[in-house]
This record gives C-alpha cells, sequence and structure tokens, in this order.
C-alpha cells in the first residue's frame, strides 16, 4: 500500500508543478490521511517537497507531522474544532 500510496503522491506533485507553470501559482491541495501508510522516509520526503505550498491534510495521527513550525494543526472531537 506504501508504494501505491507514494506513486499517487507523486503524481499530485507533478500535477500541481504543471498547474503551476500554466497559472503561475501553486493549487491549494487537499489531501485525506495521504501519510498514514507511508513510512518515516517517505513520510519527510513528501513533507519537505510541500513546504512551500498550501496543503490541507486530514489524518487521525498528528504525530505524522512532527514538531513543525511551518504547520498549523487544527484539531477536531466530537464535530467541534478545539485548540
Amino acid at each position: 500500500q506504501g508504494q501505491q500510496r507514494t506513486v499517487i503522491l507523486i503524481l499530485k506533485l507533478a500535477q500541481a508543478e504543471y498547474m503551476k507553470e500554466i497559472t503561475g501559482e501553486y493549487p491549494v491541495l487537499l489531501l485525506d490521511d495521504i501519510l498514514s501508510e507511508l513510512d518515516a522516509t517517505r513520510r519527510r520526503y513528501f513533507l519537505s517537497e510541500i513546504k512551500d505550498k498550501q496543503v490541507i491534510i486530514t489524518a487521525t495521527d498528528k504525530g505524522s507531522f512532527g514538531r513543525r513550525k511551518d504547520t498549523k494543526l487544527i484539531n477536531i472531537h466530537n464535530g467541534c474544532v478545539i485548540n
């Protein structure tokens, strides 16, 4: 599963680069639970590749993101936003 997810993520990043070439701006990437099946090395690589892009990622484990200064975590519990 991790290898399939990696290929999909690479294609999404390539698609975002293509859209930037056409429009001059990166699109907002919306990614649902994409880190869950990646090993730590692939996770770090992917997060470094999206560093300067606007990305919204859903996840059930906030530990996947580590302590990154460029990340804003929004916690939702029982349908309510909590911080």
